[in-house]
């Protein structure tokens, strides 16, 4: 009796670990393999069984090599790569939280370049040339360095600025 209590204990373990994986994204999926395995284990051998770990398995396998090329793309600045990578994630598994997260990252760094180029446009209409000094004046954060990087682009020099400081010293 108490084998037969301990494997309906582990069957509905079994279903909920199958209901859980219907929203699971493919980046949990390993965690769910290391539960599945310890499944198998204890319970007599079931080709159904078998056959979802499988396809676990491979819906993993599916996802984690263009995540660690989206993830790579990112870090070295290849945002066209990257999303390119992560929109082929989502296409096979549209809840990935993680790929998710990854692309509102380049969406945020594709928008950053576009303000810093606005301000680099802006920067030599004003007759900003190279070794021009640009004083930047904010407090640090990714305002200062779409700033930076906009006046780096316009071929300038930028001088920070503590915002600290009074007016009449920053001028």
């Amino acid at each position: 009796r108490e084998i037969g209590d301990r494997a309906a204990q582990l069957r509905r373990l079994v279903e909920d670990l199958n209901r859980s994986l219907a929203v699971l994204a493919a980046g949990d999926a390993h965690r769910a393999l290391s539960l599945y395995d310890e499944v198998l284990v204890a319970l007599p051998p079931s080709k159904a069984l078998k056959a979802r770990r499988d396809e676990i398995a491979a819906r993993a396998a599916l996802v984690s090599e263009p995540l660690a090329s989206a993830r790579a793309a990112l870090s070295s600045g290849q945002l066209i790569r990257a999303r390119s990578d992560l929109l082929d994630i989502l296409e096979r598994e549209p809840g990935h939280r993680e790929a998710k997260d990854l692309l509102l990252a380049v969406e945020k760094q594709e928008q950053d370049d576009l303000e810093s180029l606005r301000k680099a446009r802006d920067l030599l209409s004003l007759g900003v040339a190279p070794d021009t000094l640009v004083g930047i004046s904010t407090d640090r954060g990714i305002e200062m360095i779409v700033g930076v990087l906009g006046v780096m682009k316009a071929g300038g020099a930028y001088l920070p600025i503590d915002p600290a400081y009074p007016a009449e010293r920053q001028v």
